[in-house]
């Protein structure tokens, strides 16, 4: 900032345009391509459940912020330990102060009114890291809905100079502990989650986002989904690798209701470049995310990227590509820097209270040892046209993925087109069906145990038949 006028200028490149730029520095092709080298919602680009449609902007609040005297730039309550008769916790602050001074430190359990903490720091000009331990005895545990009360303490953190009150700020923390429990038995190796030392059965859904343009979501529809994942006894919800990092309402709610978050990492179904500027940017963008989430007792889980590894070793990348030897070396090479060395580095830093785990899933779905290890992408059923009893044979360790297309409500196409266009050979109809053979499978699968109305509402209905069929 100067004296006198001030502008600030924002500029915005074309996606594709900057992600051909970058194509052209390897030389060899990556798949998926363009998409791999710029930082947006993977989704946006185009899906076989959306259309290609780039968002452009600033869609998060932005501001200018001015301080004197003391800039408390971040706040940090870390759970420590965690047992029956007591919480051992840290507060960690970064601050920057214009001068040496005194100040006190003071946390409140605002439900009890009961102070944690009280402390008198001398603090140096500049900026300065403050940590501070406390404790909370006869902890109440957070916990998912389905197994008792996702509670939450109402810690109020107060930074006081000469008396006067500079900084205030209320932090809602659950305390749990999460473990992923992977032991050797006789069908080949667990996964499952314990919660607080206990199994937990996990009853959940893959989340993408609810928009193609997520700053259209409110805060009103976050709260009317989200409620209707609990009324429907989901207790886990995947939040997808190629869509975004949630806006904090939806770990806020995720908090309140009890229900737990497999968090991906913004990576999916390609390989990422791995030079040192796109590194260094991955290094920001993860830090970031987990220092923002790790707060949650909700983060039941970190995954490194959504069927990379898959995609790798059984959909023909590296023959589809013609890479020669070294190409697919430093391919590779590339992918365990970041999803082997740097996310883990980050979280044994920043997040050890909740696990990780690379690529979901660890085996794809055509190889036996999909059904012994790891979680499972069951994708037998729809992509290999197996009929729905293969789901009682092929039971995985871990069903994180699978399911069954069928069309929305007749209200909810009516929103978005005509209704002289409302039949199934109408173009409009066909343009939003993404998946190469959508339609040609839901009609096989329909034929199987239904009759295939000509009526479109009457498909519509059945096709929703069909897919509730698959959830049995």
């Amino acid at each position: 900032m100067k004296t006198g006028d001030n502008k600030l200028r924002n500029c915005f490149h074309s996606p594709i345009d900057i992600a051909i730029i970058k194509a052209k520095e390897l030389s060899y092709n990556l798949p998926e391509g363009e998409r791999v080298f710029v930082r947006k919602a993977q989704y946006q680009f185009g899906w076989d459940f959306a259309p290609r449609l780039l968002g452009c902007g600033i869609w998060k609040p932005v501001f200018i912020k001015a301080w004197n005297d003391i800039d408390v730039k971040y706040t940090e309550i870390n759970q420590k330990t965690l047992n029956q008769l007591y919480a051992q916790l840290s507060l960690d602050i970064l601050l920057d102060s214009d001068s040496n001074c005194n100040i006190s430190i003071e946390i409140i359990d605002s439900k009890s009114n009961e102070i944690l903490l009280l402390k008198n720091q001398v603090i140096s000009i500049g900026e300065s890291i403050i940590n501070s331990e406390f404790a909370i005895n006869n902890p109440v545990y957070w916990w998912t809905y389905d197994l008792g009360e996702p509670y939450l303490y109402n810690l109020e953190i107060v930074i006081k100079k000469n008396q006067k009150v500079i900084f205030s700020e209320n932090k809602k923390i659950g305390l749990r502990t999460i473990e992923l429990v992977e032991e050797k038995d006789s069908i080949g190796e667990s996964f499952y989650f314990k919660l607080n030392d206990k199994p937990l059965y996990i009853k959940g859904s893959n989340y993408v986002p609810q928009d193609m343009f997520p700053s259209r979501v409110t805060d009103n529809q976050y709260r009317k989904l989200l409620g209707k994942a609990k009324w429907s006894n989901i207790n886990m919800l995947r939040v997808w690798g190629g869509g975004i990092y949630e806006k904090d309402v939806f770990y806020d709610l995720c908090d309140s209701l009890g229900l737990l978050v497999w968090q991906d990492f913004m990576f999916a179904c390609a390989m990422y470049p791995g030079d040192d500027f796109f590194l260094t940017n991955l290094e920001n963008e993860v830090t970031e995310q987990v220092k923002r989430l790790k707060g949650h007792p909700s983060i039941a889980l970190w995954c490194g990227n959504n069927e990379i590894e898959e995609g790798w070793n059984n959909w023909g990348w590296q023959k589809q590509y013609d890479y020669s030897y070294s190409d697919s070396i430093k391919i590779w090479q590339d992918y365990e820097k970041l999803f082997h060395s740097l996310i883990p580095e980050i979280l044994k830093k920043e997040d050890t209270n909740s696990p990780y785990w690379p690529s979901s899933p660890k085996f794809g779905w055509g190889r036996e040892e999909s059904l012994k290890y790891g979680d499972i992408h069951y994708w037998g059923v729809w992509w290999g046209m197996e009929p729905f009893e293969k789901y009682k044979e092929k039971v995985g360790r871990f069903n994180s993925e699978y399911g069954f297309q069928s069309l929305p409500t007749i209200g909810t196409i009516e929103q978005v087109m005509p209704k002289d266009k409302l039949h199934l050979k109408s173009d409009e109809i066909e343009c939003h069906q993404k998946h190469p053979k959508g339609f040609e499978t839901i009609d096989e699968y329909m034929k199987r145990d239904w009759p295939v109305p000509e009526n479109f509402e009457d498909y519509i209905y059945v096709s929703q038949l069909v897919q509730a069929k698959r959830k049995e």
